[in-house]
């Protein structure tokens, strides 16, 4: 018998064989490990790629389903639209909440870049919010004290008029989160 492995071993090699490669797949796209902020904000950065032509600047729950239900095309933009939006179906909680009616909390099945600044926001962690405000810090900075932010300011603009032009939006709603947290806003030195 021992004679009968030298002889496949000599044949063969005296290690098996690799295993085959894994089905390949698209590097980086990973969503499963993204957090919903994140998948938030890759949704609200794709928006054009996602809202229905007969509902201008609304992406739809039903949009969402059949883009991915779609298969993989071999173009990598569209298929990480796809990807997203098989990972977003897999968190029907967080297409509630960005389906969510800011105002009356109703599920309408229409999801527009206000729904997704709210739901982006609501799910940062404070180091998140924190350098979301970074980003604008200066709209926040009391006019009579440039080295301070100003908790008047703040609320100034967290009662804009929520409009769909994306940059007042989203100014809204992240100044709208802030005041929600009051201890981030004490370890902001928000006056």
């Amino acid at each position: 018998m021992g004679s009968f492995k030298q002889f496949i071993r000599h044949c063969f090699g005296a290690q098996r064989p690799p295993r085959p490669d894994p089905i390949p797949s698209w590097p980086g796209h990973g969503f499963g490990s993204k957090s919903n902020a994140e998948l938030s904000r890759m949704l609200l950065d794709r928006f054009d790629d996602f809202k229905e032509p007969h509902h201008p600047g609304i992406i739809t729950k039903d949009g969402l389903k059949n883009m991915a239900g779609k298969p993989l095309t071999g173009d990598y933009a569209k298929d990480q639209n796809i990807l997203l939006a098989r990972e977003l179906m897999k968190r029907g909680d967080l297409v509630d909440d960005m389906d969510r009616h800011h105002i009356t909390g109703g599920l309408d099945g229409l999801i527009d870049r206000n729904n997704l600044n709210i739901t982006m926001f609501e799910n940062q962690n404070d180091n998140a919010l924190t350098r979301e405000l970074m980003r604008d810090v200066e709209l926040f900075k009391d006019p009579q004290r440039p080295g301070h932010l100003s908790l008047e300011k703040l609320h100034e603009v967290a009662n804009w008029t929520v409009t769909r032009h994306p940059y007042f939006g989203r100014q809204a709603w992240l100044a709208k989160e802030l005041l929600r947290r009051p201890e981030m806003l004490d370890r902001l030195h928000f006056r």
